[in-house]
């Protein structure tokens, strides 16, 4: 892979149905990059999703490293598959969920049916391997150790925050490389397992996985948990390309992190309800807010902090160089007074014992390769000029800025460059309506999505780094006709088509029956078992009662509803 180009780590975020516009900006930059070939500016090694994301980021990840034709999923999943008309297939359990996945566990198999039966050679102008995560919501919990000063015995707080990673290389057509792929599939289903509305997938993990946890290992190597959708506690999974992209990135690496997200948070409206209905309507939106916020935020926050310490490192050279100017000593850092230097050294050492432990590295290698590093920073940044000899004194400021990296959380830390792939509007998208799943009712709003998602795609990859672009040069590229329908932007529930808005409330008024009588006649069973034995000489009226009370619950429930569903779905 050329080192000259631009390194892109891609965060796919969240989306429903507007996992179409996600598909849409996908597809265009890796058709932009395959039709450029070795002239594109650009490489993406890095690609985090959640949610519906973690479906579309999988599948970029594949075309990739086996066979470009394989992002044609992208089409066929989001334009084709996921329709209302096939969500809406029957699922065996009116417990399990309100929509059908089948559609979505037939794209795993055919995706390593197309693998197999591939025989394309991976372009050479794609990295060797790209590295994906995926986030997930593990239901099952995952244990970790806290410890007290004061208190002896160790407690255990749980987490339900996990995610997944793995290396995807060139090519590799293995039987341990398809059963991984294999597994990534399953992980992206999980993801994208959209609480209530589709299943909750149960899944198995290596435990080395979770090595630094308190889940004890078991003797078949693995743990099985129950996940749902990726996006409920990570919605933007920028740390996670922080992560995967830092071991990948030399000195001087121009790198870039895109998120791809079709609806951005916005600020709150006010609230001042008090009661449990206004706050429980409140606490949801909150909840799943917070998942955008954190990552985002996180990023930014990180960026502001290193250059906090960039400026003060700056302000107590520039102060020791005044200083300096008043005395026979040579220009520089004017080296500390012999307490200070003892107390700083003290810190070094505890700080590189503390951390060369817990990497399971040598103390002195690290505190070398982490110093060493510090100081290519100083005789290539603004510190002193290359090839300077400062001695002891770059030596006091190098150990000076170990510490504060530490203290504040920055080692190794660059400030990232972030951009934002998203709509040009709000309410450009078909599919947003409905909590964003509009777009599974009409292959139009889907379609009208993905071309919304590439033409933002395009301008982004020509758009001039000035303002936020990549400025490849796409004059010898042909381009495809990727024109949308503006009639189609602002649409609400009433432009859904009617069938498909009267088969969801049908189908959800049917859960809803098969939850009360599961409720009155399978987790029941044993209350009214044990009443009848109690009042034997009453059976039958018992018995009616049983009855009366469980039509009564089946009315009720489907008055209620249907009112309720007939209003958000806008059904006459």
């Amino acid at each position: 892979m050329d080192n000259h180009k631009t390194k892109l780590a891609l965060s796919v975020s969240g989306a429903i149905s507007l996992g179409s516009y996600q598909a849409g900006v996908i597809y265009e930059i890796f058709d932009l990059m395959r039709k450029s070939g070795s002239n594109a500016g650009f490489t993406i090694d890095v690609i985090t999703g959640a949610s519906a994301g973690s479906v579309n980021s999988a599948i970029l990840g594949l075309a990739m490293m086996y066979d470009p034709q394989l992002i044609e999923f992208t089409k066929r999943i989001w334009l084709d598959g996921l329709d209302i008309s096939v969500l809406l297939e029957k699922v065996d359990d009116p417990w399990e969920s309100l929509l059908s996945n089948k559609v979505i566990l037939k794209l795993k198999s055919d995706i390593l049916e197309a693998i197999r039966g591939s025989t394309a050679v991976p372009a050479a102008y794609f990295p060797d391997k790209v590295r994906i995560g995926l986030t997930l919501a593990n239901l099952s919990g995952i244990p970790y150790p806290v410890r007290f000063s004061n208190i002896q015995e160790s407690f255990k707080l749980t987490t339900f925050a996990d995610w997944y990673t793995v290396d995807l290389k060139k090519g590799d057509r293995s039987d341990k490389a398809l059963e991984e792929i294999g597994h990534m599939l399953d992980i992206a289903i999980a993801s994208a397992a959209f609480p209530f509305a589709f299943p909750a997938r149960r899944l198995r993990r290596r435990c080395q996985e979770y090595e630094n946890t308190a889940l004890e290992p078991t003797p078949s190597g693995e743990f099985e948990f129950v996940y749902v959708d990726g996006g409920v506690f990570n919605n933007e999974p920028i740390n996670r390309a922080t992560e995967l992209a830092a071991p990948l990135d030399a000195e001087g690496t121009s790198r870039v992190y895109i998120l791809v997200d079709p609806s951005p948070p916005e600020a709150a409206v006010p609230f001042s309800g008090l009661n449990m209905l206004a706050v429980g309507g409140r606490l949801v939106p909150a909840v799943l807010t917070e998942a955008h916020f954190r990552d985002w935020y996180q990023a930014v926050k990180v960026n502001q902090r290193i250059e906090w310490k960039q400026n003060l490192v700056k302000g107590l050279l520039l102060q020791s160089i005044l200083q300096s100017r008043t005395k026979t000593t040579p220009l520089g850092f004017a080296a500390p007074d012999a307490a200070f230097n003892q107390s700083l050294n003290e810190i070094v050492e505890e700080i590189a014992q503390f951390k060369a432990g817990k990497a399971k590295k040598d103390k002195s290698a690290y505190l070398e390769t982490n110093l060493g590093r510090i100081y290519k920073t100083l005789n290539t940044n603004i510190f002193f000029a290359a090839g300077e000899d400062q001695g002891a004194s770059q030596e006091h400021l190098a150990k000076f800025i170990f510490v504060l990296e530490n203290i504040a959380g920055l080692r190794e830390k660059k400030i990232l460059d972030l951009r934002l792939i998203t709509p040009p509007g709000k309410g450009m998208l078909a599919g947003d309506f409905l909590i964003s799943f509009g777009g599974f009712f009409s292959a139009d709003f889907r379609k009208h999505d993905f071309n919304i998602g590439r033409s933002v795609a395009r301008d982004f990859v020509r758009g001039p780094k000035g303002e936020g672009g990549l400025e490849a040069d796409l004059s010898g590229v042909p381009l495809e006709d990727t024109a949308y329908d503006p009639g189609l932007n602002f649409v609400t529930i009433k432009d859904a088509p009617r069938e498909h808005r009267i088969a969801l409330r049908d189908n959800v008024l049917k859960k809803a029956d098969g939850l009360i009588d599961g409720l009155f006649l399978k987790q029941r069973a044993g209350f009214w078992a044990g009443i009848l034995r109690r009042v034997a000489g009453g059976a039958a009226l018992i018995f009616a009662a049983f009855v009366s009370w469980r039509w009564l619950a089946r009315k009720a429930a489907q008055t209620f509803l249907a009112g309720y569903l007939n209003k958000a779905l806008e059904i006459e």
